[in-house]
């Protein structure tokens, strides 16, 4: 192993050694050729009270190599505080320690070779430790019996340690062993012990034991730093690593090399973050209240948490055995066991929310519980899960998994719970319960259900089919949701068969359909001998399908068999369900009485024998005949009202000449000899200037506001009406006014507006029995409009007029039903030329005219399709003209202070043809007529207040003349607007 490797570069196994107790002198060590590298160990202790001394090693051999022989250091005493290490004479000199001795630190001067120093009694190093700065590596060895005590000390750098034949290395107080080197030895049946206490560290040292039974023992506090910590003995193999009281692993590595050994985790203590290797034929314990913290695991022994103990957050990754007893935890570990690897939980153990990855030939196996059950975070992969007959909650950790492999267990229950996702793929076998309390349960291929389990969907749970049949022979409960196929994606066609009793709690059934004619595909719940009671809503999707109307059963989707009663269990969930122009409704049973008790989706409703009878261009007659009928929702009649509103906006906005300026004779000063002070000849005609230069002519701004009740009702299958208003603001300037032919004068400008048409919608709509049409509030439409504009004036000699406006609007704004919106986005052009020619009819008042006028006016609107949340809609494109012709009659009156005004009346007459609305339902057409005929009364007043300065308004009633023609517009209309020149 590369852990073994790396110890074997730095440590070279001494050979047999003696211990001469005649002649000490004559000991020997062959250790200071090992190469090691440097170690630093801390420990808390006190020093003694008394004076301290210190002294250097002779560099000469001495007599003896006693550490306790005063002649052999310089001063002559025996150094109970640094005991320096020099150049020496001798290589590799050897020094024993028989007795007892206290001092602060070994010190390894600059220049001194290898020492190797032996300690059958005790040495203990107070408040310092082992310092090197020789540049060799230095060796000290713990022979029998002896006791080597680091308190409140160093091991060291570059120094190597042995624990032979029973030898004891202890730190205490906080000591570390830094980078240092261990090797625990067993000799002559005595156990070698390496010892950590009282908040000491193992430091980043590489501790084996090597032989025999050799103990490693962190107590207290104290913690594994990031040492390398092994049990290598290949022959006995009984070596153990021990964490107890609150000791920490902490980011060690740790490893069982070779089998008969263990690592035990006991107390309170803590793997941390360690990485520990646990190989075949050794063990690892984790007891008491231990925990395996955050650490990686790999096991290929056996790994046992008992009493207490936790896996906690671990990642453990187990390809032996894995045991949970007595009340041991997984915590929220992630435990994966592959091939050949079994993970067992007995007593009263629990999964808690770890994560157990099986893999193809593993075992998850619970058993052997007498506790009745178990939870896990989550369970995922192909190997085998064992419930026995206890239950089995899983999804707290609340991850989407997939269990390929077997769940089996007689009398055993599976408990979904949790937000994620489990998906079977399996041929399971258990026959508990199937619960699933939250998340979604899914299948991953046919029948993967257990077949003979009771299933039980509650409230916030799902049961996903994804497209894949399946059986379920023990009945069904559902308040949650149970779903066949993914909804929109997969293709319809789906069955779930439930053999026995299939009882709803307000559960949802949901089925992907092609919505279509009779007999169109869908998933089905197919009920088996039994009944199905309660209350469940079906929520269909519709997945491509056309719309079409239904002339017979319609779309199955509940089939009952064998005998199996529906009666009442059922109710469509979808609020409205669209498809084209059809809205589809569910019915229990059809024409057939073999089908009493199943479940059809129908677009059409009967009310006797008769013709099935199309969606066309005119409202359905009163009494409604017998006939097969389709049923309708409020998309119809409120859709149908944009085109419609859309064109009145954009008429209204455009308007006529005086409705957008005001009278030209009361603002048009550079021509009219009224506002020059001229007077009219005796037949009230009125006098022109000749024309004059452009100087003379200043251009002038203008605006006002202008709106329109809406009563409409228009010419569909829905009868649809709309009543609301549109109102707006319109500015413009004139940018040119000058004359090009003598006694003639031109305006020319631009102006922009915005308008708002906001109504409310009644329509024709199926009844809630789907027996008849019933007339109500269908929905509202709000558009506004932004509309750019140019205009061309000519003025005529004796006053007459020919008005030229190009116009453009973009459209935006929804139309909106109980459960549907539709977006409106679109644009219009309006092109318009106006003409009027004043008459002058004294006799009727002072200064009074009359003038007939005319307009032709083309428009087309053009909205974007777009899609309601019910189904595509295409509000299309309108293109047809709009005529007016029309009486007004003006009179002309000037005040003594200068002001001129100009009272008048107004007659109307106004048609709309060829402009007839499409509103595409899907491939459906649902036509509307907009051809009507209607008159307009009006009266208004132009002031000149000014020079400069004019005002005008106008009021009117606008009412259709023709109740056969398609449609009728009724409502009040007015303007007010101002006028400047400077």
């Amino acid at each position: 192993m590369a852990i073994a490797d790396k110890w074997q570069q730095r440590i070279r196994r001494p050979k047999p050694y003696a211990v001469l107790t005649a002649a000490p002198r004559s000991f020997a060590l062959i250790a200071a050729s090992l190469p090691m590298s440097t170690v630093v160990m801390a420990a808390l202790a006190t020093m003694p009270a008394h004076a301290q001394n210190n002294a250097t090693w002779l560099g000469a051999n001495p007599g003896d190599t006693s550490f306790n022989t005063p002649g052999n250091w310089t001063p002559a005493s025996v150094p109970t505080g640094t005991a320096s290490f020099g150049p020496a004479t001798v290589t590799n000199p050897n020094i024993f320690s028989p007795a007892t001795n206290t001092l602060n630190q070994f010190q390894f001067l600059a220049g001194a070779p290898r020492y190797s120093i032996g300690v059958f009694g005790t040495l203990n190093l107070n408040n310092g430790g082992v310092g090197n700065a020789s540049g060799n590596p230095q060796g000290t060895v713990v022979l029998s019996g002896g006791t080597l005590n680091f308190n409140n000390s160093t091991a060291g750098d570059n120094t190597i340690f042995y624990g032979n034949r029973g030898g004891a290395i202890v730190f205490n107080s906080g000591s570390t062993a830094g980078s240092a080197d261990f090797e625990n030895q067993t000799g002559g049946g005595t156990i070698g012990t390496i010892t950590f206490n009282n908040g000491s560290s193992a430091g980043s040292s590489l501790i084996r034991n090597d032989s025999g039974a050799g103990i490693v023992t962190f107590a207290g506090a104290s913690t594994a730093g990031s040492a390398t910590i092994l049990n290598d003995n290949p022959t006995t193999g009984d070596g153990s690593i021990i964490f107890t009281d609150t000791s920490n692993a902490g980011s060690a590595t740790i490893q069982n090399l070779t089998a008969g050994n263990t690592i035990t985790f006991q107390g309170s203590s803590n793997a941390g973050n360690a990485s520990i290797l646990n190989s075949t034929g050794s063990n690892l314990n984790f007891t008491a209240n231990s925990t395996a913290g955050t650490s990686t695991i790999t096991n290929n022994g056996t790994t046992t948490f008992s009493g207490s103990a936790t896996a906690d957050q671990a990642n453990i990754t187990n390809n032996a055995t894995l045991n949970f007893t007595g009340t041991s935890t997984g915590g929220t570990a992630i435990i994966t066991t592959n091939s050949g690897g079994t993970t067992t939980f007995s007593g009263s153990s629990n999964g808690e929310v770890a994560q157990f990855i099986t893999n193809a030939g593993g075992t998850f196996n619970m058993s052997s519980l007498t506790s009745g059950g178990m939870t896990a975070g989550s369970i995922e992969g192909a190997g085998s899960y064992i419930l026995g007959a206890n239950e089995l909650t899983t999804g707290l950790n609340n991850l989407s998994t997939t269990v390929s492999g077997v769940i089996s267990g007689v009398g055993g229950s599976l408990i979904k719970v949790g937000t994620g996702t489990l998906t079977l793929s399996g041929a399971n076998t258990y026959t508990g319960t199937t619960i699933i309390a939250g998340g979604t349960l899914a299948a991953g291929g046919v029948n993967v259900f257990s077949a003979n389990s009771h299933t039980a969907v509650e409230s916030g749970g799902t049961l996903a089919l994804q497209g894949f049949n399946q059986t379920l022979n023990n009945g069904l409960e559902n308040a949650g949701t149970v779903q066949l196929g993914v909804p929109g994606v997969t293709t319809p066609g789906t069955t779930l068969t439930v053999a026995g009793n299939y009882v709803g709690t307000n559960g949802i059934l949901a089925l992907n359909t092609l919505l279509g004619a009779d007999g169109s595909p869908s998933d089905r719940l197919v009920v088996n001998g039994g009944t199905a009671t309660g209350s469940t809503g079906i929520r269909i999707t519709n997945v491509g399908g056309p719309g079409a109307e239904t002339t017979a059963n319609g779309i199955e989707v509940v089939n009952a068999i064998n005998g199996a009663t529906t009666a009442g269990a059922f109710t469509l969930a979808n609020p409205e369900l669209r498809a084209g122009a059809f809205d589809y409704r569910l019915f229990q049973g059809g024409s057939d009485p073999t089908v009493a008790n199943d479940w059809f989706l129908r677009s059409s409703f009967t009310n006797g024998p008769g013709p099935e009878e199309p969606i066309g261009p005119t409202p359905p007659p009163e009494p409604l005949p017998p006939g097969v009928w389709p049923i309708i929702g409020p998309e119809l009649a409120t859709y149908g009202v944009v085109q419609p509103i859309a064109r009145q906006m954009g008429l209204t906005t455009l308007g006529t000449l005086h409705e957008r300026v005001g009278d030209a004779a009361a603002d048009a000063a550079c021509l009219s000899a009224v506002s020059t002070g001229s007077s009219a000849t005796p037949d009230g005609a009125i006098t022109k200037a000749p024309p004059v230069p452009y100087g003379n002519c200043p251009p002038g701004v203008w605006g006002r506001l202008f709106g329109q009740q809406i009563n409409n009702h228009y010419q569909a299958f829905a009868d649809p009406r709309a009543t609301g208003q549109v109102a707006g603001i319109q500015t413009g300037v004139d940018v040119w006014r000058g004359s090009l032919i003598p006694g003639h004068s031109d305006t020319a400008g631009v102006y922009f507006a915005y308008g708002n048409g906001n109504v409310s919608v009644d329509g024709l709509v199926t009844n809630a029995a789907a027996t008849a049409y019933v007339l109500q509030h269908t929905g509202s439409v709000n558009l506004n409009a932004y509309t750019l504009g140019g205009y061309w004036t000519h003025y005529g000699p004796t006053g007459w007029y020919i008005d030229a406006v190009l116009q453009g609007s973009f459209y935006n704004g929804n139309a909106a039903t109980q459960f549907a919106n539709l977006p409106t986005n679109g644009t219009g052009f309006i092109s318009s030329l106006e003409a009027g020619y004043p008459i002058p009819l004294p006799w009727f008042g002072p200064r009074f005219v009359l003038e007939p006028e005319g307009q032709i006016i083309w428009q087309q609107v053009s909205f974007q399709d777009a899609n309601d949340g019910l189904g595509p809609v295409g509000l299309g494109t309108t293109s047809g003209a709009s005529g007016r012709l029309g009486l007004r009659g003006k009179w002309t009156i000037s005040d003594p202070a200068g002001r001129v005004w100009q009272p008048y009346v107004l007659a109307n007459v106004w048609r709309d043809w060829g402009a007839n609305a499409i509103t595409t339902f899907g491939p459906d057409p649902v036509p509307l007529m907009e051809q009507a005929t209607r008159l307009e009364f009006a009266g208004g007043l132009s002031a000149k207040l000014l020079p400069g300065l004019s005002l005008y308004a106008q009021a009117g009633y606008q009412f259709a003349v023709s109740g056969t023609d398609g449609g009728r517009r009724d409502g009040v209309r007015g303007d007010l607007g101002l006028r400047y020149t400077w």
